[in-house]
């Protein structure tokens, strides 16, 4: 599943906290576009400034909820080197039942803040579009945790800025020609957030930060975020 898509999705099913949202985004961000990759409980600790303990719990809802899916835990190489979680990002093919959690029962005594039942969740994520441009941030909360500021703010968060096809093409062929270590849709919301809403002129400011080589960087993302002057 294609991390934005799925960030909506898990959006719209209400984790029970902000800062559970917060690391599964952060888990999403750092996915291959098919939703697979690596990544660490330090690293998402690291990310969102977090407690293990809230990302331990926060990836334990996803796998119970069927939003993630743990094909093999970390673990240390016969050098010492220390090799992430493998992880895939899945949707729910239908209700999640279990013995404290039934069909029917709504969500709201659970603390997630909705009334719906999964059930209706699930109808209502099929109906979905295939394809999301980015998705949208909640609270104000969740924007101090991750960093991240809401894609569209000047709109609400209601349609892509006329400026998105055009960033976006610019930043594919960016990606493209530089060899850079991230994905198109990181670089789109990195180009919200430092273009103040506008994603070409975050494009344009992408362009002058990446013109110096990430070889050997541990964490390029951290070290784009700290050439942009992002906290």
């Amino acid at each position: 599943m294609k991390p934005l898509v799925w960030m909506r999705a898990v959006r719209d099913a209400s984790p029970p906290t902000s800062a559970q949202l917060a690391v599964l985004w952060a888990l999403a961000l750092r996915m291959r576009p098919d939703g697979s990759g690596f990544t660490s409980t330090r690293q998402l600790c690291d990310d969102v400034t977090v407690s293990h303990s809230t990302v331990e719990r926060a990836t334990r809802w996803a796998r119970e909820t069927s939003w993630l899916d743990r094909v093999r835990r970390g673990h240390r190489l016969g050098n010492g080197v220390r090799v992430g979680t493998e992880w895939r990002l899945t949707e729910p093919s239908q209700p999640v039942t279990t013995d404290t959690l039934s069909d029917s029962q709504s969500l709201t005594g659970d603390g997630f803040g909705d009334s719906q039942s999964l059930n209706s969740a699930s109808q209502s994520l099929s109906r979905e579009p295939p394809e999301v441009s980015v998705p949208e941030i909640p609270s104000k909360t969740l924007l101090v945790t991750t960093g991240l500021a809401p894609p569209n703010a000047d709109n609400g968060g209601q349609e892509p800025h006329r400026n998105e096809p055009n960033a976006r093409r610019a930043i594919g062929t960016l990606v493209a020609a530089r060899t850079l270590p991230f994905t198109e849709d990181t670089l789109m919301l990195v180009a919200y957030q430092v273009g103040g809403g506008d994603p070409w002129t975050g494009y344009l400011t992408i362009k002058a930060a990446t013109e110096q080589s990430f070889t050997g960087a541990r964490d390029p993302l951290a070290v784009l975020r700290k050439r942009l002057r992002l906290s």
